[in-house]
């Protein structure tokens, strides 16, 4: 004797659900109208509710299966292959490193190039400066004992020329006097080079005095004037 067995249906509270599953996947638009055929929904619909529960696993593998959005690294790398040689350099170029475009500089560069570059950054050093002329010391300079009133902190030269005069003459001291030459003052004027000056400079009350004696701005004054008269001649020497 054989038996039929029959099969038994599933309850109603989850054939229900089914459908509600699938309704509102149509609703929210997973589902093109038409796409899925709805089973007629009866008591004893087995199969019914077997092609309902097929369509919502097929619908919900569908809502899984998504596009993934491709990271602007990979939309960047896509692009990088489309381009041509030239426009890869030119690329590369673009988004180098200020120090990796040096190196690639230098990668490409010549021969004569580098060369080039070798002496702008390293240039020869400059020559040595000239050697200083060493000062030789005069004679004249306070070689003789005073015969009046040194002098020594009073009076200025008039000019940067005359100054150099006195530190190299007399080193300042306006009563020096020379024993060997008889120049005399802290410009070492020879009484006859100071009595043709205070004559030309109109300065009569000088003629005649030794310079050693005169006041240091007397001296000052009388050097300007032979200076301006005849210029660096009357000391002409080395150091000024």
């Amino acid at each position: 004797m054989t038996s039929s067995t029959t099969p038994t249906p599933r309850p109603l509270t989850d054939r229900l659900r089914s459908r509600r599953v699938v309704a509102a996947l149509v609703a929210g638009g997973v589902v093109a109208a038409g796409a899925v055929a709805l089973p007629t929904l009866g008591s004893n619909d087995s199969g019914s509710v077997a092609d309902a529960e097929t369509t919502t696993t097929t619908v919900e593998a569908a809502t899984t299966t998504t596009t993934t959005p491709l990271t602007p690294e990979q939309e960047w790398a896509a692009r990088y292959e489309s381009l041509d040689a030239a426009e890869r350099v030119a690329f590369r170029l673009y988004i180098m490193t200020p120090e990796e475009r040096a190196a690639f500089s230098f990668y490409v560069a010549t021969p004569e190039q580098l060369e080039a570059f070798e002496s702008f950054v390293n240039p020869p050093p400059p020559p040595p400066p000239p050697a200083a002329k060493p000062k030789a010391q005069s004679t004249s300079a306070g070689s003789g004992s005073s015969s009046g009133t040194s002098y020594s902190s009073g009076g200025s030269a008039p000019n940067g020329y005359l100054s150099c005069v006195v530190n190299r003459e007399s080193r300042g001291n306006y009563g020096a006097v020379n024993s060997s030459s008889g120049a005399g003052g802290a410009y070492q004027f020879m009484p006859s080079t100071w009595n043709n000056t205070a004559a030309h400079a109109g300065r009569s009350d000088l003629i005649g005095v030794h310079p050693s004696q005169a006041s240091p701005a007397d001296q000052d004054a009388m050097a300007a004037a032979l200076y301006q008269w005849q210029g660096a001649s009357p000391w002409a020497g080395p150091g000024c």
